[in-house]
């Protein structure tokens, strides 16, 4: 609009002093029979003086319009920047979590259509009524971490490939561990994964069973539907949760699309996050870069007993010290909402992903896992709660 404006600005007094011109050096009236009429001239005069004064209509209304548009602006600004300091205000208390895994190659494809048809066979060969809490953990074991698991090795090129079978009798093989961080310095981690409980903890670091609800509600400990705990203390590790996380293929998307979708109410969610310092409690505003940390191929868990904010290595959020960058394979994509708020609607767009070296952080010892830390960037501004 401002260069149309400015066209019309000039073009008004180019138009102007044209027709002075013309008044000036020619005759723009004539006398017939006593009366004067207008020469060619005169009509061509006072036809740019009618498109001057247009011109000049429309320069004004274009000033008009570009003014109430600044004005607008001013005010969506200030909105913005007024529910900046009421979410940055604000304790998160609930989060929509929903991740998506777009242009699958056939490979991971593959994968998730297998998973998918051995959780409806697990359904339709299930005696007895299945409940949502059971339900919930079929998805996990069956769909969402062979998934996330045969993601993960297939673009670090570990040598069990994605195509590799992770169920064995609707057993998941081997762990899996993911941290979203919530905040710009991590003392706000969201872990969710599975752990068997015969896992290794780095230095003999107390095993879970060891401490009743240490365990965030995210991590899956003890399978008791296909892998029954012998013991039942370890049912009781990990913090009970109202809604677990979940995994499915969206065939409806063009082209299809593996989405992790987790909606965590105000229990789920106090009873799912790990901090490095309890009394520092997490705002509604999350960070502008959003971090994830997958850790899979795991013979040894690098953290500090069973919080996942306080990880025993020498770098894991800082993606410049020690660590190489992979290859960003397809699309991915991450929305959260915070406290149920359309103003706290975060969009996210894939940026990085690194492997960081996996060092213990006093002897340097190395990790005996594999990891990658994937790296996402704020976008859409329209829809999300911007930055200064």
């Amino acid at each position: 609009m401002t260069s149309w404006l400015t066209f019309f600005k000039y073009a008004g007094l180019v138009i102007a002093a044209t027709s002075a011109l013309l008044g000036t050096v020619t005759d723009v009236t004539k006398d017939v029979n006593g009366t004067k009429r207008l020469t060619r001239a005169g009509w061509i005069s006072v036809t740019i003086t009618a498109v001057s004064f247009l011109v000049g209509i429309g320069s004004t209304a274009l000033e008009d319009r570009r003014k109430l548009k600044e004005g607008q602006d001013a005010l969506q600004a200030e909105i913005e920047r007024t529910n900046r300091i009421i979410v940055s205000g604000q304790l998160l208390t609930s989060l929509q979590f929903r991740w998506e895994f777009q242009a699958l190659d056939p490979e991971l494809l593959a994968l998730a259509r297998g998973s998918e048809d051995r959780l409806r066979a697990y359904h339709e060969n299930h005696q007895g009524f299945l409940g949502s809490t059971e339900g919930g953990e079929v998805n996990r074991i069956y769909v969402l971490y062979p998934f996330l698991l045969g993601y993960s090795r297939q673009l670090a090129g570990s040598k069990k490939t994605a195509s590799e079978s992770t169920l064995r009798s609707g057993q998941v093989l081997d762990p899996i561990v993911l941290l979203i961080g919530l905040d710009e310095s991590h003392n706000s981690v969201l872990p969710f994964g599975v752990i068997p409980p015969e896992v290794n903890w780095l230095r003999g670091t107390p095993r879970p069973e060891f401490d009743p609800g240490s365990l965030s509600g995210g991590i899956l400990l003890c399978q008791r539907l296909d892998r029954p705990c012998s013991d039942a203390k370890y049912w009781s590790v990990a913090r009970s949760i109202t809604s677990p996380p979940g995994g499915y293929l969206d065939e409806r998307a063009s082209p299809a699309a593996f989405v992790v979708d987790w909606v965590l109410d105000g229990l789920t969610l106090a009873h799912s996050i790990d901090r490095q310092n309890s009394y520092v409690f997490t705002s509604a505003r999350l960070p502008s870069t959003l971090k994830i940390a997958i850790f899979f191929d795991i013979h040894q868990l690098p953290f500090e007993s069973t919080n996942f904010a306080l990880p025993r290595l020498e770098s894991l959020w800082d993606s410049d010290v020690h660590s190489q960058d992979v290859p960003v394979k397809g699309q991915s994509r991450i929305r959260v909402i915070a406290n149920n708020m359309a103003e706290a609607t975060y969009n996210y767009s894939l940026k990085r992903i690194v492997e960081p070296e996996l060092v213990d952080d006093e002897g340097a010892i190395p990790i005996d896992s594999r990891c990658l830390v994937f790296e996402f960037e704020l976008e859409d501004r329209a829809q999300s709660v911007t930055r200064n």
